[in-house]
This record gives C-alpha cells, structure tokens and sequence, in this order.
C-alpha cells in the first residue's frame, strides 16, 4: 500500500504549534499506474530501439521528443544531442523549413504523410534519400501532441531509378533524332509509337497515330 501523508500543525491559543494532524491518502492505485505507464514506455523503447528504420517523436512545435537507436547510426547524432532541438539545429535551412511544414500539414489534417526527401547533415556532404511516413501523435483524448516519423535509406533504389530515366531519355533522343522514318506496332498492326522523321513524312502528330491501325493511316 502507498499513502501521502500531509502532516498539518495544530495551534494554540498562544499562536504555537502544539501538536499536529495528519492527512493520509492512499495512492496506490495511482502508484501502480504510475508503474504500469513506465514499464509500458520502457518496453516501447526497447521495441523500437530494434527496429531497422529511423523513429522520430516531435512535440507541436517539432522539437525532438524522442529519437531510437537506428536514427542515431544513420545520423551519426547522439540522442542527448537531439533531443529538446528543432531541424533548423540540425539541417540545412531549406531542408528544415520543409520538414516543418509537412509536421503542420499532418497536425493540421490528421493524416499521414508518405514521400521521398533528400536527407543532408548539417556539415556533411553525403546525400542520401530516404522513404518517410509521418503521422500525427495522439493522446487518451484522441488530440493530437505531435508527430511520429518513420523513415528508411532508399537512396541506392533512387539512384537506380534516375539511371532508369535517364537510361529512358536518351533512347528516346537517339529514336526521335534518327533521320529514318521509324514507326512502332503491336501484333495487331496498331502503331505504339513513331519518331519525328515518321511525323515530317506522314504528315501526322505522334498523338493522332498512337493507337491507330497502321494499314489504315499510314498505308491506306
């Protein structure tokens, strides 16, 4: 059992203490919650400081609450560092000002967030990309406290995809550039594509032929 025990002096006539009351109140119950609540906290930390992905926790104002163990190898940032800071302490100016706009966007909506961002440490030079999840932090009250960001390294699938467009770009150039008339098509005979020699003789627009029967346009 846990009481508060408030010890209240009695006075007499004289104006002197002689003697006093005590106020018990048993706390128990809020003890054990209290105790419920810590160990709840504790095994959340334990769980997420596993995790293969980078957590954040942000108050109202974007200040970091709460960062776990995968943030702070990817960042190289000790949490005691972190904590209690703004992304303004630790990113670049323009990189801050966009975290805190979408931390207001999934404030303001409720919803969550999901994109792509360019991630730079203050005073490095590496650029990596990584794979976001915001969304809003509640309480028993179901108001919103803050936000919860879950992010991921993507940047070798990024830069696999920019090969990709790029890759795309220039066939598409060397395609249009070719001084043959070239016209692509399907099984059955429905043009898929022509570069622009094919256009300059044919006397049509790429978007008037795609789809259309090539012995019916072209070769009527």
């Amino acid at each position: 059992i846990y009481a508060q025990i408030i010890h209240v002096p009695q006075i007499g006539s004289d104006g002197r203490a002689v003697g006093f009351y005590s106020l018990v109140t048993d706390i128990s119950q809020i003890r054990h919650s209290q105790k419920a609540l810590s160990a709840s906290e504790a095994l959340y930390h334990s769980l997420v400081d596993q995790l293969p992905m980078c957590l954040i926790q942000k108050d109202l104002d974007s200040r970091f609450t709460f960062v776990n163990r995968q943030f702070c190898e990817f960042t190289g940032l000790e949490s005691a560092n972190v904590i209690g800071k703004l992304d303004a302490d630790l990113f670049p100016s323009e990189l801050a000002a966009k975290y805190r706009e979408d931390d207001l966007k999934v404030q303001r909506t409720g919803d969550v967030l999901e994109t792509v961002e360019r991630n730079v440490v203050e005073g490095e030079e590496v650029v990596r990309w990584v794979q976001i999840l915001k969304s809003p932090v509640r309480d028993t009250d179901q108001q919103i406290i803050g936000t919860q960001v879950l992010f991921w390294d993507v940047t070798a699938k990024h830069a696999a995809e920019e090969a990709l467009k790029e890759g795309t770009a220039l066939k598409r150039a060397i395609f249009d550039s070719a001084l043959d008339c070239i016209a692509i098509v399907d099984q059955d005979g429905l043009i898929i594509d022509l570069n622009r020699s094919a256009e300059r003789v044919f006397g049509y627009s790429r978007r008037e032929l795609v789809g259309a029967s090539i012995d019916d346009t072209l070769f009527p």
